[in-house]
């Protein structure tokens, strides 16, 4: 027990200044709970979803630490990039698929949305931080933007064994050729189709002229606009399912879905 106790104050010491910031604004975010009026439902939603906001922020700002130390380890390029992918996926995957239709479902399409666009701003910056200060293409974006022209080159040497090789390859390789046809079309094509499949992170990546090289006033406009029409796209699908789920389980079990949730905050 003393052993785990240590262990637990030698984590909390080295993620001091951390700790501070996420309990100082989550005392806050609780005082805004507990003085809100008994009526007064928004404001305490906002404070629920506040203390959430600020425990992801925090908990991805001490990982990216951990992240930076794991990628370092690999001197590999593909398991550099395999690992660098994998952890940002499984980072932003409760933000994507539990907190974001979470907080659409409180507050609806345009406040919600608006909320959970300015998350994904400072998520996404932190993200960009750290991957221009260690100069590594953990996410393999400078890869396909340098190997772009080659795709279809390497595509052609790869060759299936089997009848359901051939099959699976063909519907491999065109959705490959489709994703390259978008990604050189250039302009607004493309922008729009990053913005759409991936994230701001990956859109001002894509487009800005140097690597590593941080943000210019053209890339911050990028970056801003990514922001908004990745969250715009995002919170309209959101939107359209829990809108789904909510006509069904008025139809099949008699209840709101939407509602229920709601009532519980």
């Amino acid at each position: 027990m003393s052993g785990l106790l240590k262990n637990m104050a030698a984590f909390i010491a080295a993620r001091k200044l951390s700790f501070s910031i996420f309990f100082a604004l989550a005392f806050i975010a609780w005082l805004t709970y507990y003085d809100a009026e008994s009526n007064d439902q928004f404001f305490r939603r906002l404070a629920v979803i506040l203390f959430i906001f600020l425990f992801v922020i925090v908990f991805i700002k001490m990982e990216l630490k951990v992240l930076a130390r794991k990628i370092k380890e690999n001197r590999d390029k593909v398991s550099t990039i395999i690992f660098g992918k994998t952890a940002y996926g499984i980072l932003g995957f409760p933000f994507d698929y539990i907190l974001y239709p979470f907080v659409v479902t409180l507050f609806g399409l345009i406040f919600g949305g608006c909320l959970m666009m300015a998350g994904s701003g400072i998520i996404c910056y932190l993200f960009l931080c750290l991957y221009d200060r260690m100069k590594v293409d953990w996410l393999g974006i400078e890869l396909v933007k340098e190997n772009i022209d080659s795709i279809p080159q390497f595509l052609g040497n790869i060759k299936a064994l089997t009848v359901f090789g051939k099959i699976i390859w063909l519907f491999f390789s065109n959705w490959v050729m489709i994703k390259r046809w978008f990604l050189k079309k250039g302009g607004m094509v493309t922008f729009l189709y990053v913005a759409a499949q991936h994230d701001p992170l990956y859109v001002v990546v894509y487009f800005r002229k140097n690597s590593f090289s941080g943000m210019t006033g053209r890339d911050k406009g990028i970056f801003f606009a990514g922001i908004v029409v990745s969250n715009t796209y995002w919170t309209l699908w959101n939107y359209f399912w829990i809108w789904a789920a909510d006509k069904l389980s008025q139809k099949y079990a008699g209840f709101s879905i939407i509602e229920f949730i709601r009532d519980l905050f």
